[in-house]
């Protein structure tokens, strides 16, 4: 097993922010310093003193300005599975890796879709699973089967409200997410370009829909990037629309046409997927972060909880009984005791 100086010169070798370039590749001290250079070296081992530093010198070199898409947020709050993905965009904003561009068309579209969201997750599985039970009870069957298929449907039939209740909290992680980034309002160039866009029938408008709101969101990407040039500062688009952002015909993961010139190899991305475009923001630790965060407790069926309540039941019913027994042995043995004092 390698100990703390020996792992720390293996990191200090392999991590590009802790080497100057005539250096590139040696085995460095663990406390030298480094000439002409303002890298603090790094304890040997990380301790609540300076556990700050060691945080500090493992955030990458490149952070990432991502815009998520309104239908993004939503979809993730619809499905429990996607969950990690809001402790994985947690920890990286608090790394320095990511940082959230928040259009005030995303946050306007996001409010106004949030209930919806919320009751239609409670109300649709709940129609269906009792239309699903009235359909069994009608047709029948052996009463033993039956009455199995009854019990789980009532289990699931139980779960649907706890559901609701997790997309309602997940909303509200989402909501506290924008929040906490900085809100761009709409520039009177971006609301300009995107009226252009309407007029020639470009992307978002080539499907004769009224995409007002992703064209203004589109076009306040573009002028982010036109902000003055970074050293280490990369751009990320994400969304699940890809009928008015991806291309029509081939693969939907390609910009359309209309928007190529928005995006690039390396500064500029796109993804339609959130899973992929974290991957790339830290390919080594995003894995990681998923298995460590994608612990859920799942809620307890009906036939579980009817189970313990009835053990509840016959345990209380259980001490009370042997309580009043023993109060009543009790009582029997000091009238026996009294009896043989009156006779002595």
């Amino acid at each position: 097993m390698l100990n703390s100086i020996e792992i720390e010169r293996s990191w200090r070798v392999r991590h590009p922010c802790t080497q100057e370039p005539e250096t590139l590749g040696r085995l460095w001290g663990p406390n030298r310093p480094v000439k002409n250079s303002s890298t603090k070296p790094l304890p040997t081992t990380p301790s609540r003193r300076n556990m700050g530093d060691w945080e500090n010198c493992c955030v990458p070199c490149v952070m990432f300005k991502m815009l998520i898409d309104t239908c993004v947020w939503l979809d993730v709050a619809k499905d429990r599975s996607q969950l990690p993905l809001l402790d994985v965009i947690d920890e990286m904003i608090r790394l320095d890796m990511l940082t959230l561009i928040i259009p005030r068309a995303v946050l306007d579209e996001f409010k106004r879709n949030k209930e919806r969201v919320a009751q239609e997750s409670r109300k649709s599985m709940s129609a269906h699973f009792r239309l699903v039970k009235d359909a069994v009870t009608r047709v029948g069957g052996e009463k033993k089967r039956l009455k199995v298929v009854l019990s789980h449907l009532d289990d699931v039939n139980h779960k649907i409200p706890l559901s609701g209740g997790a997309t309602t909290d997940t909303l509200g992680r989402i909501e506290e997410l924008m929040d906490r980034a900085a809100i761009i309002e709409p520039s009177e160039s971006a609301i300009l370009k995107a009226a252009k866009r309407a007029v020639q029938k470009e992307a978002p408008f080539h499907h004769n829909k009224n995409s007002m709101a992703d064209a203004i969101i589109i076009e306040t990407y573009a002028q982010c990037l036109l902000q003055r040039p970074s050293k280490g500062i990369r751009f990320a688009f994400v969304t699940h629309s890809k009928t008015d952002f991806s291309v029509e015909q081939g693969n939907h993961k390609l910009p359309h046409p209309d928007l190529a010139g928005i995006f690039s190899p390396i500064k500029s991305l796109y993804f339609i997927s959130l899973s992929e475009a974290l991957r790339r923001v830290d390919p080594k630790h995003q894995i990681d972060y998923m298995l460590d965060l994608s612990w859920t407790e799942e809620p307890r069926s009906r036939t579980e909880i009817s189970e313990a309540g009835h053990l509840l039941w016959n345990q209380v019913w259980y001490n009370r009984h042997w309580n009043r027994r023993c109060r009543v042995e009790r009582r029997l043995y000091q009238d026996c005791r009294r009896r043989n004092r009156c006779r002595s």
